[in-house]
């Protein structure tokens, strides 16, 4: 079993509001570059690769199934997070101006930096739970190396 095939962009979208309408390559997009970068690096020794075996051979714990849950949390989180940061990113660099529902007033820096701002604070509490779920049932699989992140844009 692959990352891909345990976290599912169906399985990212049934979660996750902001992710309704968006392609599912983009989120598969987002997704390879969370692994890459914000996922992977937390793990050290051969964690997520023995973790990933046991859902391969069938057989997961009750606590497997439980960080799995986690670990799509966090992952969605950080997929939502940079979503919204690539696109403020766009929307910056090309000069258009954005919308609210109505489609007449402007959304304005302030309020695209609150939004990004309540996103990453819901990431950084998935991470935690997912962090202090693994530290209380495995014992020590947990780095504290810091991925590198490219999106923080604002």
């Amino acid at each position: 079993m692959t990352f891909e095939e345990l976290f599912t962009v169906s399985e990212i979208k049934d979660i996750s509001i902001k992710q309704k309408n968006i392609n599912d390559d983009v989120i598969a997009t987002l997704l390879q570059n969370v692994k890459e970068i914000e996922f992977l690096p937390l793990f050290k020794n051969n964690f997520f690769e023995d973790f990933l075996q046991r859902w391969t051979n069938g057989t997961q714990t009750t606590h497997d199934i439980q960080l799995k849950h986690y670990m799509l949390l966090y992952i969605t989180k950080c997929i939502e997070y940079r979503a919204v940061t690539t696109l403020t990113y766009q929307i910056r660099a090309s000069g258009i101006v954005s919308m609210n529902a109505e489609n007449a007033v402007r959304v304005s820096d302030t309020e695209r930096k609150t939004l990004l701002d309540q996103l990453n604070s819901d990431k950084e509490f998935h991470k935690h739970m997912m962090i202090q779920f693994i530290n209380s049932n495995y014992q020590g699989f947990i780095t504290t190396s810091k991925a590198f992140k490219n999106f923080d844009i604002l």
